[in-house]
């Protein structure tokens, strides 16, 4: 709506009523913002009347409960290779059977041309 209305918007305002990560991507710029909103109970560090903020860095978003996963996946060689086998096999029977087919339909042709 903003975009098809033409507004200039500098600053938005949300109140966030619920516990969670919250992260938001400036489009323009590609910057990334990081919201963790947390129990009461939970402190952060560089805390100021409730509201801390702090650069992205594996230790500030580790304190709100996000943990880096290594997200590589080692290839199943013995899946691969059977499915690239079994396909191939069922390819060559097809075109096989597509062969087989054609030849006795040419034997018979010969056969009652005769």
């Amino acid at each position: 709506m903003i975009e098809v209305k033409g507004v200039n918007v500098q600053t938005f305002s949300f109140a966030f009523r619920e516990e969670g990560i919250y992260m938001f991507e400036n489009a323009s710029s590609g910057t990334m913002t990081v919201i963790g909103v947390v129990k009461p109970s939970q402190v952060c560090s560089n805390v100021v009347n409730g509201v801390g903020a702090s650069m992205i860095t594996q230790q500030s978003l580790a304190e709100l409960g996000i943990q880096s996963q290594d997200n590589s996946v080692d290839p199943d060689w013995v899946f691969i290779t059977l499915s690239f086998t079994i396909i191939n096999a069922v390819i060559y029977m097809f075109i096989g059977l597509i062969i087989w087919t054609y030849n006795l339909n040419q034997k018979r042709a010969d056969i009652a041309s005769q």
